[in-house]
């Protein structure tokens, strides 16, 4: 088995939200899951999201942990609104060690090891579509943050490729787009920093996303994605108040349509914009169910709950609170 080393990119930008232990246990399902399944898994935080970790004994799991970079290259006045810049500076760096890699959302877990062809300079979590039109759109006009002039140099027809999953090969094609990505994006955010905090994080992710799957066609780059289906972000929505709930209808075609793509259901799990509606109830068991399930069902559940007891101490008393 090919081994592929792992990065993990943990920051908390502000105080922790109600039922933040919901999301340290999917990021041990995430932890655990890779090191078994791939091979290393390496943390890039600070000083301060790492005390997080060690208050619930995450950080032995992994193999090491960098507290330095990212404070030196995230300034605190992009942390708010373009969160997500830290994975674009790790990629760039990460490069420059000659390496294949992947970085994986802290929210995400694959439970078993998936046939995925490394040949590919890029490999994303999945495609994603939109409609200008629709109020939970994410994906808004690209002239927000692209000045005119420079609006035609990029393929806009391109899907946004969600980056939850970003295989990074050790190519020649790979390692120019990471640069003209990282590069670029850096340019652009300068020139917008000061406008308003868009809703729907549209900032980071038109960055994180659309404008990487809008650079690959043009640098020539080879790319797959792990699900096959498309994801219609502007139809998505996890409020189980909403008539129209209903968890997988918003991929196209729909994830039980092909064989494969309910087996990646099984074995991909990303929490994603669930993290934002642990209020409802039906929410937080819903993530917490599905991560003690796969958990449990792999790795020795007392061993679990004696290193971890302080995590899965209070994850179970967030399930059985009335709240």
């Amino acid at each position: 088995m090919q081994s592929i080393t792992g990065y993990h990119v943990y920051t908390q930008n502000s105080s922790l939200k109600e039922y933040y232990q919901i999301n340290l246990l999917v990021q041990l399902a995430s932890i655990l899951f890779w090191k078994q399944n791939y091979g290393p898994l390496k943390l890039y935080t600070d000083p301060q999201s790492l005390k997080i970790l060690q208050e619930y004994n995450l950080d032995v799991l992994y193999d090491d942990i960098n507290v330095d970079f990212l404070d030196s290259v995230h300034s605190p006045e992009y942390r708010k609104k373009y969160w997500s810049f830290p994975k674009l500076y790790l990629s760039k760096h990460l490069i420059s060690l000659n390496e294949k890699f992947v970085i994986l959302d802290t929210d995400l877990f694959i439970s078993e090891r998936l046939n995925l062809d490394l040949d590919n300079d890029i490999i994303g979590y999945h495609r994603e579509s939109y409609d200008l039109n629709c109020k939970y759109n994410t994906y808004i006009s690209p002239s927000t943050w692209i000045p005119e002039l420079d609006l035609t140099k990029y393929n806009w027809e391109a899907l946004p490729i969600n980056t939850a999953f970003l295989y990074v090969n050790n190519t020649k094609e790979s390692k120019k787009l990471i640069n003209k990505w990282v590069d670029l994006s850096l340019k652009y955010r300068e020139i917008t920093k000061h406008g308003p905090i868009l809703p729907n994080n549209a900032d980071t992710i038109f960055f994180e996303q659309r404008f990487l799957a809008s650079l690959i066609e043009f640098y020539n780059t080879k790319v797959s994605t792990i699900f096959p289906n498309v994801y219609e972000a502007h139809n998505a929505t996890f409020d189980p108040t909403d008539p129209y709930f209903k968890l997988g209808y918003e991929w196209k075609p729909p994830l039980d349509s092909l064989e494969y793509s309910s087996y990646l259901c099984e074995v991909c799990k990303h929490v994603w914009g669930m993290k934002s509606l642990y209020h409802f109830k039906e929410i937080r068991e819903l993530v917490l169910n599905m991560t003690f399930y796969n958990l449990y069902s792999i790795f020795n559940q007392i061993q679990l709950e004696d290193n971890f007891n302080k995590l899965v101490t209070e994850c179970n008393q967030i399930y059985t609170s009335n709240n």
